[in-house]
């Protein structure tokens, strides 16, 4: 009895209902999880409103539940909205949520679309407000029911959650691209970004993705005409997804559809050999060449080399770097500032050693640190 009066004072501060017993009842079990039956007092206006109509919303619904969870259930509802947003905001990298499963899970949901949403799981008794001084947010027995068993969760129809909960179809969605390509181009995608320390989408959108997953472009000439490959995105990651597609055509036996060209070329120079210059430099790196070495002997700049090492290590086109591997001491140093800061975001690490190793040092050093995690 004194369980059930401690959770009906917490119930009372959250909504506001009338003092009828069969209102009291039927929220308690409602709390709980359960279907009273109609235990309507026909008075408040919880119980003579004509009924919200409800839209299916599990899906964000348990990204908001889950994020709240992995959270710690110690932070309020603009924390939890930035964490599933993707959001680089300081306290987030310094806390390691940036690290989280759910960080960026809801990118393309906006901010504005996931408080109205918490809001109503709030409401419905999925979520509570932790006491104290500060607003913070918990799951309730309620909420983590529905998340462990994957309950289905229904939110009021609102014009915010029903565009994102029921999106009208577009252009987007009428390919009917390749499920296992595409999710193996968005592993490599949060990889990469997990490596540069940015949002998924800063690398390549859904929609670039869904390109490369029904046209399956085979070469560099094909995947420039894909949308949202620019210049510099073709220079930097043109061959890293090239390779991860071609290795998924030939594994599920798939073939090439003709894309469409752009109006606007890219310049001849950019649409030679996929794997050209990468391939100077795996020649060079075969022959034990140092950055230096093979720097100089391309004519380009250390930093070029390095990208092009990491390339290389990342689509497994070089076996052995081992005569790259930085001064022990020095790679010992690096690899307890990254576990220590707990990331892999080389700007943090660049200042947290006191700006005296250089980027370059950093990105090579963490190659080695990756490979032995």
């Amino acid at each position: 009895l004194a369980k059930i009066s401690e959770i009906q004072q917490k119930l009372e501060e959250m909504i506001e209902y009338c003092q009828m017993d069969s209102c009291r009842r039927f929220y308690l079990l409602s709390y709980f999880g359960e279907q009273p039956e109609d235990t309507s007092c026909k008075s408040c206006d919880n119980c003579v409103l004509e009924p919200t109509e409800l839209i299916d919303a599990t899906k964000i619904s348990q990204m908001i539940l889950s994020a709240v969870l992995k959270t710690g259930q110690r932070f309020g509802s603009a924390y939890v909205c930035d964490v599933l947003h993707g959001s680089r905001k300081r306290r987030i990298v310094e806390l390691g949520h940036d690290k989280l499963s759910v960080h960026a899970l809801a990118q393309n949901i906006s901010i504005g679309a996931l408080r109205e949403s918490l809001q109503a799981l709030k409401k419905l008794g999925y979520l509570e407000q932790n006491e104290g001084e500060y607003p913070t947010l918990r799951v309730t027995p309620k909420g983590i029911q529905a998340l462990t068993n994957k309950e289905p969760i229904e939110l009021p129809v609102s014009k915010v959650i029903e565009m994102v909960v029921a999106p009208k179809k577009s252009t987007l969605s009428a390919l009917n691209y390749n499920v296992e390509v595409f999710e193996a181009l968005r592993t490599l995608r949060k990889q990469i970004a997990d490596l540069q320390g940015v949002p998924p989408f800063v690398i390549f959108g859904d929609k670039s993705l869904h390109e490369m997953a029904y046209y399956l472009p085979s070469d560099i000439n094909a995947f420039s005409n894909l949308f949202g490959v620019g210049e510099r995105k073709l220079e930097a990651f043109g061959e890293v997804f090239l390779s991860c597609i071609n290795n998924k055509i030939t594994e599920l036996g798939l073939e090439q559809k003709t894309i469409p060209e752009k109006n606007t070329r890219l310049p001849s120079h950019t649409l030679g050999q996929p794997s050209s210059t990468l391939e100077l430099t795996k020649q060079l790196l075969e022959k034990k060449y140092s950055i230096e070495q093979i720097a100089k002997a391309r004519g380009l700049s250390s930093q070029t080399i390095v990208q092009h090492v990491e390339k290389l290590v990342f689509t497994n086109q070089v076996e052995d770097i081992e005569h790259l591997r930085p001064d022990p001491e020095l790679l010992s140093n690096i690899e307890q500032a990254f576990k220590k800061l707990g990331t892999t975001t080389l700007s943090p690490i660049y200042r947290h050693l006191e700006e005296k190793i250089g980027y370059d040092e950093l990105r090579l050093a963490r190659l080695f640190i990756n490979n032995t995690k």
